[in-house]
Order: structure tokens, then sequence, then C-alpha cells
């Protein structure tokens, strides 16, 4: 019985990490006339930081795979995680467009960590 707790709670984790990082690529869309405006953005530097985040995830989802069989998937899930919710809080801080941009590269670095670790 045991065994088949730790699956599902498993399961969920990896799927909310999952779900959380491939959202958070696109729901910035909504919010980003509102972060134009108070951080007064540039719309190039507000256009990077959309295509930003989905460049770095493109590129590095592909060598995370091959760090996942060299050094393990749970450890790369677990600091992706964390590089994804400390980039998360460095976001929410930022005063400037430059700082935002710079703070959504990192967290796609935590968002494929993420993404490319998990195994359903």
């Amino acid at each position: 019985m045991r065994n088949i707790d730790y699956k599902w709670r498993v399961l969920s984790c990896t799927a909310l990490g999952a779900f959380i990082s491939v959202l958070d690529g696109s729901t910035l869309l909504i919010a980003l006339p509102t972060i134009m405006k108070d951080i007064k953005a540039s719309m190039s530097i507000v256009t990077w930081t959309i295509m930003g985040y989905m460049l770095v995830m493109t590129i590095l989802v592909p060598s995370i795979g091959r760090m996942a069989d060299m050094f393990g998937r749970k450890k790369l899930y677990v600091s992706g995680f964390i590089v994804f919710t400390f980039a998360s809080l460095l976001c929410s801080f930022s005063q400037s467009g430059m700082e935002l941009l710079l703070f959504r590269m990192i967290q796609a670095i935590g968002g494929a960590l993420i993404v490319k670790t998990v195994r359903l």
C-alpha cells in the first residue's frame, strides 16, 4: 500500500512541475501590457521576455536529457524546481525590463530542467 501512495505523490509532483513550467511560458502574455507600463519597458524588451524564455528552453532541453541520464532525473528535477521558484521570486521583484528579461531566462533554465527530467 505504501508503494502505491509514493507513486501517486511522485506523479502529482512531476505533473505539477511540468504543468507550471509550460504554463508559465504562455500566461505572461496576459499580463504583459500592465507589466510594460509598470516597469516602463520597451516593446523589444517585452518581446524578448517572451521569446527568451522559449529560446532558452528550446536550446537546453536536448542537453538536459543527456545530463539526466548521467546525474539522475530526481536530482535535476529538484534543482530545476529550486531554480524555477527562485527565478520566479526574482521576476516579481524586477524593477526594469532588462532585469525581468534576465530573470525570465534564468527561470527558463529551471523550466527546462523540470520539463525534460519528467518521465511519466
